[in-house]
């Protein structure tokens, strides 16, 4: 098989760009919020780990192309499936578990409304993830896909930026 290679610092750039925004705006709500946030369920914690391993997978994976080590690359690509599919999984656990506690609170317009915010972004990814997947024998197509699959993780992490700056939530 040939690998046509075009653009690879810029899918690398913006895999570390997707890496560091996720990692502020979850980073930071919970340095700056540290005494007003209840300590995160287990579900959150694994949600959290599998969402930062595969941002973080995204970049080893861009650095592998650039390095031209295709073979390493093509036998971690089951590794980042496995960890994207349990990322999904254990947000959609979160999210429920979050809807259920707005119910309970007796807002149930703001459990269906982040409920349904989240899960579209979950589709977003996973629709993008799997079609990237799916076209691991077009380099032009996957690459492409998997760098939106990562981008559709920027907008939680974008809200929690906006709120530790304290600006309008939109």
């Amino acid at each position: 098989m040939t690998i046509r290679l075009g653009g690879e610092t810029f899918f690398r750039t913006m895999a570390i760009l997707v890496l560091l925004i996720v990692v502020a705006g979850f980073g930071l709500l919970r340095i700056t919020r540290w005494e007003t946030m209840p300590l995160p369920s287990v579900w959150v914690m694994l949600h959290g780990a599998t969402a930062l391993a595969w941002c973080s997978f995204a970049v080893l994976q861009t650095q592998l192309i650039r390095a031209r080590s295709f073979k390493t690359h093509m036998k971690l690509g089951s590794l980042g499936f496995a960890i994207a599919i349990a990322a999904l999984a254990f947000g959609v656990i979160v999210t429920l578990g979050a809807a259920a506690r707005n119910i309970a609170a007796g807002e149930p317009g703001i459990a269906a409304a982040e409920t349904a915010s989240q899960m579209v972004d979950f589709l977003s990814f996973g629709l993008a993830f799997i079609l990237g997947f799916a076209n691991i024998k077009k380099p032009q197509t996957h690459k492409r896909l998997m760098l939106a699959s990562a981008i559709f993780m920027v907008p939680p992490a974008a809200f929690r930026l906006m709120v530790v700056a304290g600006l309008p939530i939109p």
